[in-house]
């Protein structure tokens, strides 16, 4: 009786992600989660194991749900932008016949809808363009997101198994454990022939690297190659993973990647002050008095001068792969994992500007 099971050729032959994903995400979209179906065909490649395989066909099918819903709502922003183009023609048209009406005249039928909502050429239609053009780059800004948020959802699955998961966790910036800003001197003069200023560089652009999707050009910025951001999450969470971000690379130019960081670490703040003589206190390089990276008085109440940091993470960003989101696992210095309230992330060197931009970074913890 011949076996149910199918034979590895013919089954690698019907796998949906040997396909394109422009098959499925369309031809504008198929980068959104390229990172996530490369994991799979290098599984797949290395030999992914039986027991998986139910679990990656239905990550699959979603996948393709996920472009299929992105090419809907980037086709209904479209539309809306060519009707606000098309009622801005209709509406110059009608304004062009109207400087030619003699007083005692009707409008053509043509412009009496729009006549009837703006009686006359004053801000109304301005203001209407502005709120629908604003209405369509919200959608856009939202769609980005979540788009992101399930790419990133997608590559810890397949990164760590089918049992875990993550949940991004709120943050905020502390800029007494931020790197400041460089002093102003009197030939800091900003521009394109001086492009890495003092001027441009502000302590307080650390605050761009909360935006998510990351935008071109809103980001920390800090001379040299090395710094360091605080940052305090709003209830101490044991910390699963790291993400960094940036741009699509189809926006960077080679001289712009050298400016995003290559080697960083990441040291954590135990939450309890019991553990703060922790496992990781055992190996003195994975430890930092929290007055090495103290640069102003505003501080959480919660951390003291002498306190102990523990080193959660030692990375590098590659700016070779295809897609702009790097994870990176945590794994706790104990054997137990153990809650942290504020975290450092330092950067060591980048890839040999002036002066190094970090887009977004966010703390991701375990999903329980």
């Amino acid at each position: 009786m011949p076996s149910a099971t199918p034979s590895p050729e013919r089954r690698s032959e019907h796998t949906i992600y040997d396909l394109p994903i422009e098959a499925f995400l369309g031809n504008d979209s198929g980068v959104l989660i390229e990172s996530s179906i490369q994991t799979l065909k290098h599984r797949e490649d290395g030999g992914t194991s039986t027991e998986h395989e139910g679990h990656l066909y239905t990550w699959q099918l979603f996948a393709a749900l996920l472009g299929a819903l992105l090419y809907i709502s980037k086709m209904l922003v479209q539309l809306l932008v060519l009707a606000l183009i098309l009622r801005e023609a209709a509406n110059f048209g009608c304004l062009e016949i109207q400087s030619r009406w003699v007083p005692t005249s009707l409008p053509p039928r043509l412009c009496q809808p729009i006549f009837s909502m703006y009686t006359s050429t004053t801000s109304d239609w301005p203001t209407m363009k502005t709120r629908a053009l604003g209405i369509s780059h919200r959608a856009s800004i939202l769609t980005a997101k979540w788009v992101s948020t399930m790419e990133d959802l997608l590559e810890a699955l397949f990164n760590k198994g089918e049992n875990a998961g993550f949940h991004e966790v709120e943050i905020r910036i502390v800029l007494g454990l931020t790197t400041p800003s460089p002093p102003p001197s009197w030939w800091s003069i900003q521009g394109p022939l001086n492009p890495d200023s003092p001027v441009e560089f502000d302590q307080r652009s650390a605050f761009d690297m909360l935006a998510d999707p990351p935008v071109f050009g809103q980001c920390w910025k800090f001379p040299g190659h090395s710094a360091h951001v605080g940052i305090q999450l709003r209830k101490p969470a044991s910390i699963a993973s790291i993400l960094l971000a940036y741009p699509r690379p189809e926006q960077l130019s080679r001289s712009t990647l050298q400016h995003l960081p290559k080697r960083f670490q990441v040291w954590g703040h135990p939450a309890k002050a019991t553990s703060r003589v922790a496992d990781c206190q055992k190996d003195s390089d994975k430890t930092k008095r929290l007055s090495e990276f103290i640069t102003s008085e505003e501080l959480p109440p919660s951390i003291l001068r002498d306190d102990v940091v523990c080193l959660l993470l030692e990375g590098q960003l590659s700016t070779e792969r295809l897609d702009a989101r790097h994870i990176f696992p945590v794994r706790s210095p104990g054997r137990v994992r153990q809650a942290y309230d504020v975290v450092v992330f330092e950067v060591l060197s980048n890839w040999g500007a002036a002066s190094t931009w970090v887009y977004h970074l966010a703390i991701h913890t375990e999903v329980q």
